[in-house]
């Protein structure tokens, strides 16, 4: 961690850079994501803070925050957050970042298009080939954690549970996931062993789910009972939500099994080209 990326601040963040706390943009566990102003109105970002405020909680939220921001400093790619800047205030650390008016994936949901599932999946898809090709896995990839931009597209977020993955940290890294997104051996405690690059592809799986049928599912939804479903039709996304959200982790689809079969989709090839230029 080269921690001369993190500045220190005598006084909290908005005091130290003039801004103002507009609203919050979301909650989590190690403190509150905010919209802010610079008090001469010129610049909103978003500031997420990790408190603390007391001792075990504090040395977690600092492991939290050296985590992600050096996860997040040592990568570049057009659909992973970026421009971010990190600092040491008294009170709590704070990460600022880019801020997108649009939202997150959540609220675009009921108006998901073909095209627009397309273009997020293939996105999205090439974010976490990046990601894994260094040996990084997001572990909590959801709607939420899914930013829309000004252009109208995906850009994976909240790396605070991310990691690298090496030979040693394959079953010490923890079950980390959101409920309904996160890979089914994850809540088997008879297993320690886990391939977190599939359990990413899970995650993934699940997100096409809610894209496709265009609403948050409920944590409890039987994916595969869905997709087989005599009754349902998820057209050319069915065999895709076969294969990554597979029960067996070594039978799901990793990134390139997953582009593979984008790329051989007929209708795909105008948006590979756009978004790829091949």
């Amino acid at each position: 961690m080269n921690y001369l990326f993190i500045k220190t601040c005598h006084q909290d963040f908005y005091h130290s850079f003039d801004f103002t706390p507009v609203r919050v943009l979301g909650k989590g566990m190690m403190g509150d994501v905010m919209l802010a102003r610079s008090r001469d109105g010129s610049n909103l970002t978003a500031v997420k803070s990790f408190k603390k405020n007391s001792l075990d909680a504090g040395l977690e939220n600092q492991k939290l925050f050296f985590n992600e921001v050096d996860i997040l400093l040592n990568i570049k790619h057009k659909n992973i957050i970026g421009n971010i800047m990190a600092y040491d205030c008294p009170r709590e650390y704070v990460m600022t970042m880019p801020y997108y008016p649009s939202g997150t994936l959540t609220r675009h949901l009921p108006y998901m298009t073909a095209y627009v599932i397309d273009k997020y999946l293939l996105q999205l898809t090439s974010a976490l080939n990046y990601l894994h090709s260094r040996q990084l896995v997001h572990r909590d990839i959801k709607p939420d954690n899914v930013l829309i931009s000004h252009d109208g597209d995906a850009i994976l977020s909240d790396f605070g549970v991310a990691c690298l993955v090496t030979t040693t940290s394959v079953s010490i890294i923890g079950r980390m996931g959101t409920p309904g997104y996160k890979a089914p051996e994850l809540s088997d405690m008879r297993i320690q062993f886990f391939d977190f690059y599939s359990c990413d592809m899970y995650s993934l799986g699940a997100l096409l789910f809610n894209m496709v049928t265009r609403r948050l599912v409920s944590p409890n939804t039987n994916y595969l009972g869905s997709v087989r479903h005599p009754l349902t039709d998820y057209g050319a996304y069915g065999v895709i939500l076969e294969y990554l959200l597979c029960q067996y982790p070594q039978m799901r689809w990793n990134t390139t099994n997953l582009y593979n079969h984008l790329v051989s989709m007929p209708h795909m090839a105008n948006l590979i080209h756009e978004q790829f230029g091949c």
